[in-house]
């Protein structure tokens, strides 16, 4: 009698197990790979950023009245260096700023105390 319960129990232990199995195969995982968020103005706004492309020393961070979130960084090469990002957060006057086109890496070089090199990656958010 009781080796029955126990296999009454197993089964419905397996049947429980292979419902979940079909769950997250069947539904879950297709379900997250076809309906992965999109930010159409999030992904604009990396390949804009993205074509962006300058290297030079700080003279000055002011706001972009156009673009309100978005800053200017001017170098003393006199080019603009528009950030969409928050580069201007983590940059001062005087610092060195490395853009490579087509990357959504910056490189910093502090000039403050002891030379330093920040990385920053935005990659992550365009994916």
């Amino acid at each position: 009698m009781d080796l029955r319960r126990l296999n009454e129990k197993l089964r419905v232990l397996e049947l429980i197990s292979e419902m979940l199995v079909f769950l997250v195969i069947f539904i879950y995982l297709p379900y997250k790979c076809v309906n992965i968020p999109r930010d159409d103005k999030r992904l604009e706004k990396c390949a804009l950023e993205k074509s962006l492309v300058f290297s030079g020393v700080v003279s000055a961070i002011v706001a972009d009245t156009a673009n309100p979130p978005a800053k200017i960084i001017y170098l003393t090469n006199g080019t603009k260096a528009y950030s969409y990002s928050e580069i201007w957060e983590k940059v001062g006057v005087n610092d060195s700023i490395v853009k490579i086109e087509g990357h959504l890496i910056y490189k910093i070089y502090y000039k403050e105390g002891l030379q330093r090199e920040l990385i920053i990656d935005h990659d992550v958010f365009c994916r």
